[in-house]
């Protein structure tokens, strides 16, 4: 996906395409005694509610109506929850 954004969208960004997903799916499929594909099962799911959000222009629509002061401090968020993964 790296190298199709770059060659096909001109737009150098390394991608990780689902990867975000490790951490909300464990609790999804109710915690680690649960079987993996219950997991992927939400991945896909998720993969499927993007694709569309993204062919309907929705996603572009919600990016657009979140103030930048927002979307940092999602950012800022997301670092700390990693952060604290660790």
């Amino acid at each position: 996906m790296t190298i199709a954004m770059g060659l096909v969208a001109n737009y150098p960004l390394a991608l990780a395409s689902g990867m975000g997903l490790n951490a909300p799916s464990l609790p999804a499929r109710g915690g680690p005694e649960a079987p993996w594909p219950a997991a992927m099962g939400v991945i896909v799911l998720e993969g499927v509610v993007i694709t569309v959000l993204v062919l309907t222009g929705f996603r572009e629509a919600i990016m657009h109506a979140i103030p930048a002061s927002l979307k940092r401090a999602i950012g800022a968020g997301i670092g700390l929850f990693i952060l604290s993964s660790v």
